[in-house]
This record gives C-alpha cells, structure tokens and sequence, in this order.
C-alpha cells in the first residue's frame, strides 16, 4: 500500500513539473513587448475577446449629408462597408456585455491610408457593422428643429443660454436620457462648421415625427444629386410623405427654388442660343460682303 501511494506522488511530482515547464516555455517564446500593454494586442484579437449580448441602443447618424459603415476584416482593419447612412438615420447600437455600447480603436483603410478612430458597433440591415463615434449620437432618437433661430443652452435653465444658433431644418439628436426641466431637451448635432455636444435646446422647438426626417433626408439627398431624373424621384418619394406643416413649407421652398433655378438655367441657355445665332448671322453675313467686293473687283 505504501508502494502504490509512493507511485502515486511520483507521477504527480512529474505530472505537476511538466505543467510548469510547458508554461515557462510558452512564455520564453513570447517577445517581451507583448505584456506591456494589450494597445499591441492585434485588433481583431480584441474583438474576440468581446461578447456581445441581445441588448441594444439607438443610434443616430449626424453626419451630412450622409456618413459611412464600416465592416472589420480579419485583420481587425474597417473596411467600407458599401453603405451610406444619411442624415437622420436611427441604428441599432450593439451592446457589450457591461449594457453599455461596444467601443474600439482601429484602424480605417480610407483610399489605402490606415488611420486610427474610434468606432461603435451598430446593427444594419441585418448585419454587424462600425460606424465611427465621432459621426453619430449614442441613446439618442432622431429630430428637426421647427423653429427659426432656437437658441442652444449650455445647461438646462432659463439663465444657461449658450451663443449659439440652430436653423429651422436641423436635425439633432435628442438623448433618451431624462432632463429635470422638461421645458428643456438634451442635444447632440454636427453643424458645418461646429460640433455641438451635450447641449440643449427648448423642447417645443423640435418635432419627431418620422416623416419629417426622411422628408430632409430626401431634400438633401436632392441637393446634392446632379442627375435630374434620380432628383424628381426623390422629390415624388418626399411629396408623398406626410411631414409637419413646418417641414412641408421646407419642401414646398424647395420646390420652388429647384424650379426657379431651372427657370433661370433655361433662360440663360435660350440667350447662349440667340447670341450664337446672332454671331453666326454676322459672320456669314461678312462673309457676303466679302465675296461681293471680291467679285466687284
């Protein structure tokens, strides 16, 4: 009996030495570097660390006219995901497992250039995608101010206006996150030139109805088309909508300037013609004039 229990602590002893050796050696064969710190821990290493649960957030995509989603490759690069969400656009935020959004750092293959920004991990149409931070507004739902000159607040009260101003059209975010003065809305929106961030506004200055936010998707994705059969579609996708009263004069302004515009564009086109008739009247008629004097002669 002491024979086997003697035989027994031997093969543990040997058992237990194999194990400590087979980490040493794992551990010699791992440059040094690799234990500062995970900042050189391969991204997508880093996103398979990342459990991902059922939970989601609203997001809302603030750049204008539209902004990018990017999907990460299995080098833990975004590549462009071939979509352009315009403005307005709620997204479904995936959350990690703490509830809050899934954050990264990776890097961007923009035209073959690799830079470093800080994403968030979105759900659209149907697929797993990133959207960079900076662009979009997280637990926030989508919403146009409706009222000329509506004045930012810095902090939610009657004495904490801020200088700046939003225009009737704008659209912002508005958080989900309950403010004390219900007079009042929290704000994120990307003007042209400023970023306007956890900021407020008066909540009778906005309207959330869906249609008036597809209603500006749609007039600027009309702006910025130059192909004028893709552009009256858009404005019959619009028209078709039924927006605020203050988002409907939006387009009917619209309307009228593209008409205007058209107006003018056909006027200056018809003038271009006459004066070309005009100078082609004058040269053949020199060209007359010439060949009488020749035969005089």
């Amino acid at each position: 009996m002491k024979r086997i229990c003697l035989i027994i602590c031997v093969l543990l002893s040997l058992t237990s030495c194999g194990k400590k050796k087979s980490a040493t050696a794992i551990e010699d064969s791992i440059p040094e570097h690799d234990f500062i710190s995970e900042v050189v821990i391969p991204a997508a290493a880093q996103a398979a660390k990342s459990k991902v649960t059922a939970q989601s957030v609203s997001v809302v995509m603030l750049w204008e006219p539209n902004g990018a989603l990017w999907a990460e490759d299995e080098n833990g690069i975004m590549q462009w995901g071939k979509y352009d969400i315009p403005t307005g656009q709620e997204l479904e935020g995936i959350c990690d497992e703490s509830g809050e959004i899934e954050r990264k750092k990776a890097k961007r293959n923009s035209m073959g250039k690799l830079e470093e920004r800080d994403f968030v991990h979105v759900r659209y149409d149907g697929k797993e995608l990133w959207v960079q931070e900076g662009m979009v507004a997280v637990n926030a739902k989508p919403a146009v101010v409706c009222a000329e000159n509506t004045l930012v607040y810095n902090t939610p009260t009657i004495t904490g206006m801020g200088s700046k101003v939003l225009a009737v059209g704008t659209v912002v975010a508005v958080s989900n996150e309950e403010v004390q003065d219900k007079n009042f809305v929290k704000i994120d929106a990307l003007l042209t030139s400023d970023y306007i961030r956890g900021r407020y506004i008066k909540a009778d200055k906005i309207v959330t109805n869906g249609d008036d936010v597809q209603v500006l998707q749609l007039i600027t994705l009309a702006r910025n088309s130059k192909n004028e059969t893709v552009r009256n579609e858009l404005l019959v996708n619009a028209k078709a909508l039924k927006p605020s009263d203050t988002v409907a004069k939006m387009l009917a302004d619209y309307e009228a300037e593209l008409t205007a515009k058209e107006e003018s564009e056909a006027v200056e086109a018809s003038n271009e013609a006459e004066v070309q008739v005009e100078e082609s009247n004058e040269a053949e008629s020199e060209e007359s004039e010439s060949s009488e004097e020749q035969s005089a002669e």
